[in-house]
């Protein structure tokens, strides 16, 4: 696939990807059950779901780090500054 096809998806995704509603109780679910999934997998994960303005959610399994926990902070910084996802602001 080509970065402009990617582009093209990302773009779809971020318009198709909608909460109809989101609150704390969505954010904490939706945190819980990416790290169950990851604790079911075996695998070290950091999560961490936000509003603008503050973290709703954030939880880890072992084997991640204070590293992983700094990473998702960067990512949500830049979400935060450029109103895109992450991957569309490198493509």
């Amino acid at each position: 696939m080509s970065a402009e096809s990617d582009l093209e998806g990302v773009i779809e995704q971020e318009a198709a990807l909608t909460f109809s509603r989101f609150d704390e109780d969505v954010a904490f679910d939706l945190g819980r059950l990416v790290r169950e999934a990851a604790k079911a997998l075996g695998k070290g994960v950091a999560v961490g779901v936000y509003l603008w303005d503050r973290t709703l959610f954030y939880g880890a399994t072992a084997g991640a780090t204070d590293g992983n926990r700094r990473w998702i902070e960067r990512k949500a910084g830049l979400v935060r500054l450029q109103l895109k996802s992450s991957y569309r602001v490198v493509l």
